[in-house]
């Protein structure tokens, strides 16, 4: 099963998330603004966007791999869901705080957050400790999110080389994308190649 947008909505109701992503959509994400976007994207549309990417542009090619669709989209839908709770935000790698103190804190809130949700608990622990196809997926996902929407707001905003430093980041300096279609992809959105 892949989710559609009216999929996303009623999954995140029937995860019993929707007051969490009441939260999410007030927080606008931190590498926006640091980098001045005028009315950037808040938490929850990064999230719902990223599990969107699966089904809009990859259905053909996602549906080949052998990994569990729905929990990789279940992933994207709740990665960030304790960075609107103020111990924790949205941390990013500019914010100073090493990746183990984010780790720690984020992981104390989810635990808190999700402790009536074991399957979504589950889902969480996996993303952030690299344990599944899923996982590893889900996190090349959120990177290209990232970098989708920089072309956005470059081609709106007239932004140069914003596209450039989150594929130079994500794809060359951290490796963090490398299933082929995703890359490709990443190449074409760098590139400002119509899809």
């Amino acid at each position: 099963m892949l989710l559609t947008t009216d999929d996303c909505y009623s999954r995140i109701v029937t995860l019993s998330l929707w007051d969490l992503y009441h939260g999410a959509s007030k927080l606008e994400r931190t590498g926006w603004i640091k980098r001045n976007i005028p009315n950037p994207e808040t938490l929850d549309q990064h999230q719902i966007w990223a599990a969107l990417m699966i089904t809009q542009q990859f259905k053909r090619e996602v549906e080949k791999l052998q990994i569990n669709i729905l929990a990789t989209q279940d992933t994207l839908l709740i990665h960030d869901l304790a960075e609107p709770d103020h111990r924790v935000w949205d941390i990013t790698p500019h914010c100073g705080i090493s990746h183990e103190a984010k780790r720690e804190i984020e992981e104390k809130v989810i635990r808190e957050i999700l402790s009536d949700k074991p399957y979504l608990l589950k889902l969480w622990l996996d993303y952030e400790d690299g344990r599944t196809p899923e996982w590893r997926f889900a996190m090349e996902i959120d990177k290209l999110q990232a970098i989708e929407k920089a072309r956005y707001y470059e081609d709106l905003h007239g932004i140069p080389w914003l596209t450039e430093e989150f594929f130079t980041y994500s794809v060359i300096k951290k490796n963090q994308i490398y299933t082929d279609f995703l890359v490709r992809y990443a190449i074409d959105l760098q590139e400002n190649k119509p899809r």
